[in-house]
């Protein structure tokens, strides 16, 4: 069997070959670095967001990871105060995929009405209310936007937020 030395005539190679796999190297490099910076800064990690409606501000978990704590907290404010009890109403399938660990203060009653929980608050003794439920994205969540809506009535005028949190793989 006849073998054949590569080594005894030079591989034929185009310049412009090697400048466009040079270029195509320094532009991974240049992604893989803006990627490690992103992540040290913190650009991929979990994000809160704010919402604000008449009467009521809700800050969010807008972007988590599966097995990461998720904030929620609610302040609701009128100008002449908080007289009648505060009620809560969210969508119960946003709670699905955040296990809720605890909320402060505890509400009077919990119930349920179709798609929506229902809390309700006694009314506190000043003109603002701060409502917060800690909890955790469940770790078998499926990744996706989660959509939820709350519905705040207090004094009798109702104000609905609208919120998404986005669950990381």
């Amino acid at each position: 069997m006849r073998s054949f030395d590569t080594t005894e005539e030079p591989r034929s190679v185009d310049v412009d070959q090697v400048r466009r796999g040079r270029r195509g190297r320094r532009l991974i490099m240049a992604l893989l670095v803006l990627i490690v910076v992103g992540a040290m800064l913190g650009a991929f990690g979990p994000r809160t967001r704010t919402t604000r409606a008449a009467q009521a501000d809700l800050t969010y978990t807008q972007m988590s990871r599966r097995g990461l704590p998720a904030a929620w907290t609610l302040r609701i404010a009128a100008p002449g105060g908080l007289e009648a009890p505060v009620e809560v109403r969210t969508k119960a399938s946003y709670w699905d995929d955040v296990s809720i660990e605890r909320i402060d203060p505890e509400p009077s009653s919990t119930t349920s009405d179709g798609d929506e929980l229902v809390w309700s608050f006694d009314p506190p003794d000043a003109s603002a209310m701060t409502i917060t439920i800690t909890g955790m994205v469940d770790p078998h969540s499926v990744p996706g936007p989660k959509d939820g809506t709350a519905t705040v009535t207090s004094n009798g005028e109702p104000t609905r937020l609208d919120y998404r949190t986005w669950v990381l793989p």
